[in-house]
């Protein structure tokens, strides 16, 4: 491949909704932050989505997930951050939170395509736990 067209691939520009530790002000951002463009473009509600705590960081699971796990319906949704990501900062955090047990989705945030991590382990217990609906509330004591 063309050195050129290499370098602009790894530049094009792709939506990401984070909810956690990727938020603005969440720790890990200092250690990916030379990894490409990362422009906030604001808070967004994204429906159809349940987001639980891990302890240290968040979860989030489809409600139709956690409807073949409990048999309820569920209406859950979830506060989080939209941001335009250049492809290497994209690549990068995606290793990076499927070594940790997600993998990625692609949801519809305000009509945006947008890519999003979902969790895939231990749904079983996860789904016992007290949803939350933002991460902020982390921060303001355990929700188990």
């Amino acid at each position: 491949m063309d050195n050129r067209l290499s370098s602009y691939n790894s530049l094009r520009l792709n939506y990401l909704f984070v909810y956690g530790t990727l938020k603005i002000g969440g720790e890990p951002r200092q250690y990916i932050s030379g990894y490409g463009i990362n422009e906030f473009l604001g808070k967004h509600h994204l429906d159809g989505y349940t987001m639980y705590n891990l302890r240290f960081y968040p979860g989030v699971i489809s409600n139709s997930t956690r409807k073949l796990y409990t048999g309820k319906d569920n209406d859950g949704h979830i506060i989080g951050e939209l941001h335009h990501v250049t492809n290497r900062y994209l690549e990068y955090v995606t290793n990076m939170e499927i070594l940790a047990g997600y993998k990625v989705e692609k949801v519809m945030v305000n009509n945006i395509e947008t890519s999003i991590f979902v969790y895939t382990r231990y749904l079983d217990c996860l789904v016992k736990r007290k949803p939350i609906i933002e991460w902020d509330q982390y921060y303001n004591g355990f929700n188990y």
